[in-house]
């Protein structure tokens, strides 16, 4: 009996191999996707909402291990207060990656996802690539970072403006706080939303000033 050949995707990875898996496979991607998103918004976030003391969100191409983001909120225990006043310090570091190889079809599923993931999430310190800030710099909730630009002498090269003129990124080039746990070579932009409205009382205003105390701690430290 004729052995059947098998397809032939390319190398591991690579690009060729990203474009193949995404044509043959897109539908079961999607799906995956979805519920990737689920997850990270209901069980990473959302069950702690009432003990978060602190917490961030990664959108970009970046790949964190799950052993450097627990290293970076160990760490971050030391600089961060426990205002919600139960006896712990709850930091949570979350990220949603984007694959640099697939097409526009993959995406526009990624930033549809997303944005449903910025609209729930009651994160309000953001770091993203260039490609997710593109996407999302004209969303309103985005805060002018003009003071804290010239504060920290941020180069002009490193401003990110939306289309109205609102200071709304600023670009690190590195971080040491990234570096001390692992993950080097990591660009990005700072960004910050005003207060979000979230189902936990009390959240709104203590956990919004110590996201932009951590954004202060961020630039104070970092590399433009």
């Amino acid at each position: 009996m004729e052995e059947k050949k098998k397809a032939n995707f390319g190398k591991p990875l690579s690009k060729e191999w990203w474009s193949n898996i995404w044509y043959y496979h897109k539908g079961a991607i999607l799906i995956g996707l979805v519920f990737l998103v689920i997850i990270t918004i209901t069980v990473v976030l959302f069950p702690k909402q009432d003990q978060l003391d602190m917490a961030f969100l990664y959108l970009g191409d970046h790949v964190f291990g799950d052993d450097q983001r627990a290293s970076i909120g160990s760490e971050l225990e030391e600089f961060a207060v426990d205002w919600n006043g139960d006896g712990a310090k709850t930091i949570t570091f979350a990220s949603v990656e984007l694959n640099p190889y697939m097409d526009d079809d993959w995406n526009s599923e990624y930033t549809s996802l997303v944005t449903q993931l910025l609209d729930s999430s009651i994160v309000d310190l953001y770091l993203m690539d260039k490609t997710c800030l593109q996407y999302y710099k004209e969303r309103e909730e985005w805060e002018d970072l003009t003071e804290y630009a010239e504060r920290y002498q941020v180069p002009s090269e490193n401003l990110e403006y939306n289309e109205s003129g609102k200071l709304i990124g600023i670009k690190i080039q590195s971080l040491p706080l990234f570096e001390r746990n692992g993950e080097s070579d990591v660009e990005f932009y700072l960004m910050l939303a005003g207060i979000r409205t979230v189902p936990v009382k009390g959240l709104e205003s203590g956990m919004h000033e110590q996201n932009i105390d951590l954004f202060e701690y961020i630039l104070s430290e970092a590399q433009f």
